[in-house]
C-alpha cells in the first residue's frame, strides 16, 4: 500500500501541537527558528514521513505524565 502521507495538512497539526501546549497550564516558550528548522531537518531526515506524527505521540505521552488535565 503506498504511503498516503499525514493525515492532517502540517498547519492544522502544528495548531493542535500549540492547543495541547497551551492547555497544560503551563506557558508556552517559542524556540529559536534555527533550532526549528534544525530539528525540523533532522525530523525529515531521520524519521520520514511518519517522524512528524510519532513527536506529537511524544509530546502527548509527556503530557499525559505531567499535565493530563490538557485533554478536557
Amino acid at each position: 500500500m503506498k504511503d498516503a502521507g499525514p493525515s492532517r495538512p502540517v498547519p492544522m497539526r502544528a495548531v493542535e501541537v500549540w492547543r495541547l501546549a497551551g492547555t497544560s497550564g503551563r506557558p508556552v516558550r517559542l524556540i529559536a527558528t534555527d533550532i526549528a528548522e534544525r530539528n525540523a531537518e533532522q525530523m525529515r531526515h531521520d524519521g520520514g514521513r511518519d517522524s512528524p506524527a510519532l513527536n506529537l505521540a511524544i509530546i502527548k505521552r509527556q503530557l499525559d505524565a505531567t499535565a493530563p488535565a490538557y485533554r478536557r
